[in-house]
This record gives C-alpha cells, sequence and structure tokens, in this order.
C-alpha cells in the first residue's frame, strides 16, 4: 500500500532496517491520501505525529525525500539495546518535530490507537497521546481513541494467545538484540483486553 500512490521506503537506506509498517500506514492514509482509509486501527504507534525519528532518511513520496527528525545513535550499547530514549532525546527538537509531523487529522475516519507504557524498543505511550493532542487542536470530526497499558510493552497489542514471555528480539540486519519491554502477565493482559476492544471498534464502525 505505501507505494501505491509515489509513497515509499527509501530501500536503499540503512534506516528502513527498522521495522517501520505501522508509520508507513499512518503516513499513507493521512498526509498522502486520506481518502483511502475509512478507519484506521494502529497499534504501537509510531513516530507520529512526527513522519520518523530515525537514523538517516526513511520515506520517500515520488522520488522526493520527506522531512525526519534525526535520531542518534549510541556507542557501544548494552545488549539488549532499549531504543526508547534515544526517540524521547530526539523529541525534544520541536522544531523538527513539528516539520516532521504527519497530518494525522487528515484521516478520514475513526481511530484506534494502542500501545504499552512499558514499550523499550520505542516510546508508543507518548507518540500516541502526541497524536491525541494533535487531533484535539484540529477539532478531528470522527472518533478516536487510545488504549495504553501498564505493564506491556512494544508486543502487547498483539492477539492474544500467543506465548508472551519474548523479551526482546534479534535484528537479522543490524545483528543485535533490542529490549521490547513488558512483562509476560502484562503483555498478555493488555493484548486480551485491547483485541475485544480492536473488535468492538471495526464492529461499530463498518460500512
Amino acid at each position: 500500500m505505501e507505494e501505491s500512490q509515489g509513497f515509499k521506503p527509501d530501500l536503499g537506506n540503512p534506516a528502513v532496517r527498522d521495522y517501520r509498517g505501522a508509520e508507513g500506514n499512518v503516513a499513507m492514509v493521512g498526509t498522502v491520501n486520506p481518502s483511502c482509509n475509512r478507519k484506521s486501527r494502529n497499534g504501537n504507534p509510531p513516530p507520529t505525529a512526527e513522519r520518523a525519528l530515525a537514523l538517516s532518511q526513511p520515506w520517500t513520496y515520488h522520488g522526493q525525500p520527506l522531512p525526519f527528525v534525526a535520531r542518534a545513535r549510541e556507542a557501544n550499547p548494552k545488549s539488549p539495546i532499549k531504543l526508547t530514549p534515544a526517540y524521547l532525546k530526539a523529541m525534544r527538537n520541536e522544531t523538527a518535530m513539528e516539520r516532521a509531523a504527519i497530518a494525522v487529522e487528515k484521516i478520514n475516519g475513526p481511530i484506534l490507537m494502542v500501545s504499552g507504557k512499558d514499550d523499550l524498543l520505542w516510546p508508543a505511550a507518548t507518540f500516541a497521546e502526541r497524536v491525541v493532542d494533535r487531533l484535539k487542536r484540529h477539532n478531528f470530526p470522527h472518533s478516536y481513541k487510545h488504549l495504553t497499558y501498564d505493564d506491556s510493552g512494544h508486543f502487547g497489542s498483539l492477539p492474544p494467545f500467543r506465548p508472551t514471555t519474548l523479551s526482546e528480539m534479534f535484528h537479522p540486519v543490524d545483528r543485535a538484540s533490542f529490549a521490547l519491554g513488558g512483562t509476560a502477565r502484562g503483555d498478555a493482559s493488555a493484548s486480551v483486553s485491547s483485541w475485544r476492544e480492536m473488535l468492538a471498534f471495526f464492529e461499530d464502525h463498518h460500512t
């Protein structure tokens, strides 16, 4: 979907080694082509309303680079690597944050966001609250909701009835392990609760 309107990840760039699916979807249905969206569910909300916090340029639109917020790489980080502190540090640059903002208020439909307060891969709860604030400022006409869970990490928004003991993830390209955050009990509880909320969300807003 990200490439259907000229919007795509820069695959020649090391920044795209990071998983950027949620970020791409939000940018696509917001800034690039809001008419393609009727409703949006986003687990682990991406760096929005910021286009991206990355080591280097991760996205292009019709071949032109899009604004992003630079995130520094920590020298000799302890494994598993916790990326959330680096994101929070980069977010202090409010000028860059505003320049790279995704126009989430252009999304043409209701929004549900799910995050874990203990996400160590990126601060999803903080990103989601920024989305909520932006929607409020622009008098967003559709319904929106942010579900956030204590003791839940990056995988707390995945469907339930799966193992929740995974606390870190090895990246085959970066050849490094990254901390996911959360506890087994916290992720399990968040998965069950958020899954019910998501099913209700789509039931309420299906057309």
